[in-house]
């Protein structure tokens, strides 16, 4: 056998290996069989990380605005905001945004001389944000030089959009003192310290 020979027999060898149309077929039903199975825990999974990093910035500000207070050695706000100018009060829901500011004439009101020191932007994944009784819910956070919060001793339930169930909602307690704090994923009031 020539080497010609020998080229032209490995080439119609490889030619003829492959797949066929129906093992093609048979392969991509069963990959969309098994995406199929795992979407329903990729949503779960999503939504769970939406409330997380929602409760975390929220945590987050409300330690920041505490800081500032002792820091500055004067009154810190963290209002609910829509626009991120101005605080929004019983208008807007926590979801929709929040901003912490100094609030050197103690009016919890965004003035021209004050200075809007975090702005948070709406947050889309999330369905619903404060406390679980609507009419105890509390529009704004005022920290007094001391770091002591006023109005504090509340909840805050943040609930993903794509949750079908509580178990993914996470709850910030937050102290009499304004201490914040995360409880884990379907905790309830009665695990607040």
């Amino acid at each position: 056998m020539t080497a010609a020979e020998s080229y032209r027999g490995t080439m119609k060898s490889r030619a003829c290996s492959g797949l066929t149309l129906v093992e093609t077929l048979v392969a991509l039903a069963l990959l969309a069989i098994l995406t199929s199975l795992a979407a329903p825990s990729f949503q779960s999974l999503f939504a769970k990380r939406a409330a997380g990093a929602a409760a975390d910035a929220f945590v987050a500000d409300m330690r920041f605005a505490r800081s500032e207070a002792l820091k500055r050695n004067t009154p810190i706000v963290l209002c609910r905001s829509t626009d991120g100018i101005s605080c929004s009060g019983l208008n807007s829901a926590w979801k929709d945004g929040w901003l912490v500011f100094t609030d050197d004439n103690a009016n919890s009101q965004v003035d021209a001389s004050e200075e809007v020191l975090r702005v948070q932007q709406a947050l889309p994944a999330v369905a619903s944000m404060g406390h679980p009784t609507a009419n105890s819910d509390v529009p704004s956070f005022r920290f007094r030089a001391t770091g002591i919060a006023s109005g504090a001793n509340s909840l805050m339930l943040v609930t993903p959009t794509a949750a079908s169930s509580s178990t993914l909602a996470r709850l910030v307690c937050i102290s009499s003192t304004g201490r914040a704090s995360l409880t884990k994923p379907g905790s309830t009031a009665a695990d607040c310290p």
